[in-house]
């Protein structure tokens, strides 16, 4: 896993960046939807590209991703700077990517499906119950 980086934003506030803990790691993929994360983490050797997709197609998760990435709040990342929220996003891939190209994803490439079903079976069976008004 790589050490830790600093980032210096266009503000001169430094950053640093280091290698995701597992709360983090969740954080992030709820941030995303499973197939942004599979997407990202699966990558192998496309990771840059994930991320700009996961950037350009959907700007929010992306910057609520990085702001749990980075245990900062939302607002704060949305009203970064678009350059430093690129630096932010790729120095995160950078510290991680030996961790998820060599260790996570040859051993583990169906956890991201089992944790979104999981997620999706514990959302869907509280929806079911209030389709009807009451009185109806």
């Amino acid at each position: 896993m790589s050490d830790a980086i600093e980032v210096t934003l266009s503000s001169g506030e430094t950053i640093g960046v280091s290698p995701l803990t597992v709360g983090r790691l969740l954080a992030v993929i709820k941030a995303v939807s499973s197939e942004l994360a599979r997407s990202i983490i699966l990558g192998q050797g496309e990771a840059d590209r994930s991320l700009v997709d996961v950037v350009l197609e959907h700007p929010d998760r992306a910057a609520d991703a990085v702001a749990a990435a980075l245990e900062r709040d939302p607002a704060a990342v949305r009203d970064m700077m678009p350059d430093d929220f690129v630096q932010l996003a790729f120095a995160l891939v950078e510290v991680n990517a030996d961790f998820f190209s060599r260790r996570i994803a040859p051993q583990i490439p169906g956890l991201i499906d089992r944790f979104a079903s999981r997620l999706g079976s514990t959302s869907s069976s509280d929806s079911s119950t209030t389709d009807t008004p009451a009185g109806t």
